[in-house]
């Protein structure tokens, strides 16, 4: 990511191994089909996960996480727009 200035989001493909250890290790499924992130409070998916990404992005990306506050299957319904 061009603004993840502190280095905190790392990549890495769902299907591939070390994807599918950590999908087990924290409850997904092998076939989950969106975004996911796994972060010091667990795993979140869709605009959950969007959402706490944008927070590490920096300025102004990060102000977007304040959609956060709406309900999830609000957000979730548009992220899937």
């Amino acid at each position: 990511l061009d603004h993840n200035a502190d280095q905190r989001i790392h990549f890495c493909a769902l299907q591939s191994e070390p994807g599918k250890d950590i999908l087990t290790r924290h409850g997904l499924p092998l076939d989950v089909s969106t975004v996911v992130l796994i972060d010091e409070c667990g795993a979140h998916v869709r605009s959950s996960a969007a959402l706490r990404t944008l927070r590490h992005c920096g300025a102004p990306y990060c102000f977007l996480y304040a959609l956060a506050a709406l309900p999830r299957p609000l957000r979730d319904f548009g992220y899937r727009m």
